[in-house]
């Protein structure tokens, strides 16, 4: 909860100090963010489905170049089933991605961008229930178990007057397991539509 109100209060300061040269858009889309565990030199992976949605904040530095912040929020959901059982994985995460953007225009309303950056991001809960059986709290009950994610990602947009679609790729930069048995790095793919405000 700390790490949550610490970067909320972060990206708040940042845009009350930027709020004068700023230009804010809202932002929708599909997230897949994919867990990665290396155990005795094997490799599995896990991925998620999610909805996103949030806002940013984009700085003019010097044309062609901006500097943007975003404050995202994204539903994780999936369900499968193995053996007749079913199987619900639930999760919520906040992001907070800063990318350097470079803009190139194409004609008198058409952009296209592409930006890289860090993406800080912090789950707030992650939730997996097996048949009947209740619950299992992934944060509560495995001490192991990090909630705070480093990743570098990269992207390119479309613009056209105000609506906007993006795509992001996520790569997990710190270990996502505390215990020494494993390595798991949290990576991610996001699709989104914007809209500046």
């Amino acid at each position: 909860m700390k790490t949550i109100k610490f970067l909320i209060a972060v990206f708040a300061l940042v845009a009350f100090t930027v709020s004068a040269n700023a230009q804010g858009n809202i932002q929708l889309g599909y997230v897949q963010p994919t867990t990665v565990t290396t155990m005795n030199g094997a490799k599995t992976s896990q991925s998620m489905d999610g909805i996103q949605a949030g806002f940013n904040y984009t700085m003019s530095v010097q044309e062609p170049v901006s500097l943007q912040f975003g404050l995202l929020y994204s539903y994780l959901f999936k369900n499968n089933t193995v053996l007749s059982i079913d199987t619900k994985t639930q999760g919520h995460a906040l992001d907070v991605p800063v990318d350097i953007v470079i803009t190139f225009p194409l004609g008198r309303d058409l952009k296209l961008c592409a930006f890289g950056g860090p993406d800080f991001s912090y789950m707030i809960a992650k939730s997996i229930k097996v048949g009947n059986s209740d619950s299992y709290d992934l944060y509560k009950n495995n001490s192991d178990a990090q909630r705070f994610n480093l990743q570098l990602g990269v992207g390119a947009g479309l613009m056209f007057q105000d609506f906007g679609i993006k795509f992001r790729y996520n790569w997990g930069i710190i270990d996502l397991d505390k215990s020494s048995a494993t390595k798991t790095v949290g990576n991610g793919f996001a699709i989104s539509l914007t809209h500046t405000l």
